[in-house]
């Protein structure tokens, strides 16, 4: 009887110490997955060149890629001239980086269709308005003889959502769909507002 007492009680601080270990290891892991996260927000204009020219994104977490693609859009939102950057690297170098934004693209045109997808009415339209409000006042629309964003998007917006449909033909059908909804209701806001797309001024 004390035998088998003894024996219950050794397997139950077995549990506990495999429990305690398991949870080491779970933080442990969980604190290097956000290690890039939080690296991510740190990032400057110069980091985050280095950063989209210097290693393929494909492989990073969803979570660090969204973080980049927003800390992209603040970076344009600041007004950085990525065209300038873009000429100065290598063709190696500018194309990995090319390739990393429409891997941004991907991924945040899916999280933002997901978000639209989940929204009614009126509050898609709401939700669109503030896209459209937000990109069409960064600085970068704004440079005289600038034909597209950053040398990737079109200024056309009929044109523009045509490159992203392009850049979206990799992921799966359901996620396509997705993005074509929302891409949709952006461009038929635009035209629902009679926004002029910005001269290119020549």
């Amino acid at each position: 009887m004390i035998f088998t007492q003894f024996s219950r009680g050794r397997d139950w601080l077995s549990w506990a110490v495999l429990a305690g270990l398991l949870a080491i290891c779970g933080t442990a892991m969980r604190d290097v997955a956000m290690r890039p996260v939080r690296t991510v927000d740190r990032l400057g204009h110069a980091d985050l060149l280095d950063w989209l020219s210097g290693r393929d994104l494909r492989g990073e977490f969803t979570t660090t890629k969204l973080r980049l693609a927003r800390r992209l859009a603040e970076d344009l939102r600041q007004g950085y001239d990525w065209q300038q950057d873009l000429a100065a690297l290598d063709r190696p170098r500018r194309e990995l980086c090319a390739a990393n934004a429409r891997e941004l693209v991907r991924v945040w045109l899916l999280e933002r269709a997901e978000r639209y997808a989940a929204l009614t009415e009126p509050d898609r339209t709401a939700f669109v308005d503030e896209q459209l409000d937000d990109v069409l006042y960064w600085p970068v629309w704004q440079r005289r003889g600038s034909r597209d964003l950053a040398g990737l998007m079109p200024r056309n917006p009929a044109l523009a959502v045509e490159q992203l449909d392009a850049w979206t033909g990799e992921l799966q059908e359901h996620d396509r769909q997705r993005i074509h909804q929302f891409t949709g209701a952006l461009y038929l806001r635009w035209l629902q507002r009679g926004i002029q797309f910005l001269p290119s001024g020549v």
